[in-house]
């Protein structure tokens, strides 16, 4: 366990993990690596049938600062982590998946700074996505979270937020399992200063079995449920950005289907009869129907030339 005597700051970690052996020595090891020492690492083992808890029961016994909680039923990500939190003991909170890893500098970069800025409650930055041998692609940043919330989730990978505030947004909601992560981020977003830092300081394994990867269309749907939740707060926050006011009610059209789609679309016209209506219906809209129409055709060549 970490050590709250000291004069630094105790930094909680939660891992969950379900048949997560592959990788999961890797990303428990990143923890171990920090260059701040003052962490307590929390594992919450989902009902794995791999051999996922010997793993973790083995890096638990070299190492005081690393518990290990075993859920009696599998409860999905978002229950693991409401149970990894309810037994931390940190004056910050992050989480991590048993497939990524950290930095060694990301818990130190992220302490500094929140230890400077008082006013900020959650902080967030760049990182790098990697394949499944470890080799290190593409560099994400992602915009200003102040702004973007609203539209997509600009937090993602690399996060951390103050124990306090933590409190003040209460658990991970089970019922959205798939957008638990940007719910939370929403919820911490209303409730406090949210920053960004430049530095890329933690890695995301791209692959097959992947949640994202697997589960696309669950999670469009999921992502309309928790917008339409949001709805008088997201409307409200982005009058001041009309643009990205137009996106967000794209966004919701996009995955809203039949009469639904219908009555939204109603609603957004009627909110904002000049700077979403008018574009929706005269630009968008026959946009849309054109690139219909030509892929209709394209469709109907390819199968004619058959």
């Amino acid at each position: 366990m970490g050590n709250k005597t000291d004069n630094s700051a105790l930094v909680s970690i939660v891992l969950p993990v379900y048949n997560g052996s592959l990788f999961f020595a890797e990303s428990i090891e990143s923890c171990i690596n920090q260059t701040y020492t003052n962490w307590e690492l929390i594992i919450v083992n989902d009902c794995s049938k791999d051999n996922s808890l010997e793993i973790a029961t083995e890096f638990a016994l070299q190492d005081k600062r690393i518990r290990i909680i075993n859920n009696e039923v599998n409860k999905k990500l978002p229950a693991s982590l409401n149970v990894g939190f309810e037994s931390a003991t940190g004056d910050y909170f992050t989480w991590t998946s048993h497939d990524n890893r950290f930095h060694p500098d990301f818990i130190k970069t992220y302490v500094d700074f929140l230890e400077k800025h008082e006013a900020i409650g959650f902080l967030t930055g760049t990182y790098q996505m990697m394949d499944e041998n470890g080799k290190l692609l593409d560099m994400v940043a992602l915009p200003d979270p102040q702004i973007y919330m609203p539209l997509y989730n600009p937090i993602a990978y690399a996060f951390m937020y103050r124990a306090a505030v933590a409190k003040k947004a209460g658990e991970y909601d089970v019922n959205l399992f798939l957008v638990e992560d940007y719910e939370y981020w929403v919820r911490l977003w209303l409730h406090t200063k949210v920053a960004r830092i430049e530095d890329c300081l933690y890695y995301t394994r791209v692959h097959g079995g992947t949640l994202t990867a697997l589960r696309k269309n669950e999670i469009a749907q999921k992502l309309l449920e928790m917008r339409l939740m949001y709805f008088d707060k997201f409307n409200s926050e982005l009058k001041s950005y009309p643009a990205l006011r137009y996106d967000f009610f794209l966004l919701i059209l996009n995955n809203a289907r039949g009469v639904q789609k219908l009555s939204l679309s109603l609603k957004f016209i009627a909110l904002n009869p000049i700077g979403f209506g008018l574009k929706y219906i005269f630009i968008y809209k026959p946009k849309t129907l054109l690139k219909r129409s030509d892929l209709y055709l394209k469709f109907k060549n390819r199968n004619q030339s058959k």
